[in-house]
């Protein structure tokens, strides 16, 4: 992750990180808002020739690399499907944008992967336990940039594993063991649309496409839709059922929430499509949907959803009441 890296050589040369960009970029402002989302081609232009890195290497890192593949493009002035929300206000973080795993700081030289700022990334794939996104102690967002603020000395690029907040060692941070592997391996499996070569870049386009859009049915607070999200809670496995959320944070949107909160619902949208479209469809009709509320608010709808939604009625009366099917 640029952000990231651009912190550990900061640290290295022994200077602060606002005041190692402020030198060799003095007319530019990096931590008033996300150096991920606005790293431009001539911002990275620069880092490679001030840092003797290729500009391969550096494209390879950025959240831009996920155009096409996730998002058709990365907005830098509002909100990129599926990029974690920063709520950065004065320098500071006011969400959580960026998760972490204990484990993984913990092992080798630490450092905040470009896959945790992802909001669809609940777990961590390697060490099968799931992500945090805050400090357990205080918990305050992560903000690595601000680890030596009121420290006249500079941290090394150890510290980058300090909570910015209270110096907590999150290394030292409790992360859960997953009882039931079938997320993880439903997740390992999503994943690896991220890594699509440019000849698989539709297909997972389309992929991510349906994904977000079984996840806005799934937490929307329309009322045509609240039959749906009743049968899809009593029907998911239950170690999700057990945690199901029922709170406020539907209406801030996916991307927005905290990170037990996504893992509950990215988990049903995981069940949905693992029998696809069988379960989706069964629950859609017993829901007592019409065509219109599978499509309604999906613009840039691939042509094999339509397929799916096609079978169902158009018009309410019309409609057949299935029994929900549950492996």
């Amino acid at each position: 992750m640029i952000s990231s890296w651009l912190l550990r050589i900061a640290l290295r040369n022994g200077m602060k990180p606002q005041s190692f960009c402020k030198l060799l970029w003095p007319n530019r402002s990096f931590w008033n808002h996300s150096i991920d989302r606005y790293a431009s081609q001539d911002l990275l232009e620069d880092l490679s020739r001030c840092t003797a890195t290729p500009l391969q290497t550096l494209q390879k890192h950025s959240l831009a690399a996920y155009k096409g593949i996730l998002f058709a493009d990365l907005i830098r002035n509002g909100n990129t499907p599926w990029v974690l929300p920063l709520g950065i206000f004065h320098r500071r973080f006011r969400r959580t944008g960026l998760s972490f795993c204990p484990e993984c700081l913990a092992t080798g030289e630490p450092y905040f992967r470009r896959r945790w700022r992802l909001s669809l990334a609940t777990l961590c794939l390697i060490h099968k336990r799931p992500l945090l996104d805050g400090c357990s102690v205080c918990h305050e967002p992560l903000q690595p940039h601000r680890i030596d603020m009121g420290s006249k000395n500079p941290y090394t690029s150890a510290a980058v594993f300090r909570c910015s907040a209270c110096s907590f060692d999150l290394r030292s941070a409790r992360s859960s063991t997953l009882t039931d592997l079938w997320l993880w391996k439903s997740e390992s499996a999503s994943d690896q649309f991220l890594t699509a070569t440019p000849c698989e870049a539709a297909r997972a386009m389309e992929y991510f496409s349906v994904l977000r859009h079984l996840l806005f049915m799934l937490t929307s607070r329309r009322s045509r839709l609240t039959p749906f999200r009743t049968l899809a809670a009593s029907a998911i496995p239950s170690p999700l059922v057990e945690s199901w959320k029922k709170d406020d944070e539907t209406s801030l949107g996916f991307d927005a929430m905290r990170i037990d909160v996504r893992r509950v619902f990215i988990g049903a949208a995981y069940w949905l499509l693992e029998d696809w479209p069988r379960r989706f469809l069964d629950l859609a009709c017993a829901a007592r949907l019409r065509g219109s509320d599978l499509t309604r608010d999906f613009p840039s709808m691939p042509t094999s959803f339509a397929v799916v939604a096609a079978n169902l009625p158009a018009r309410q009366n019309e409609l057949v009441l299935h029994q929900v099917m549950v492996p």
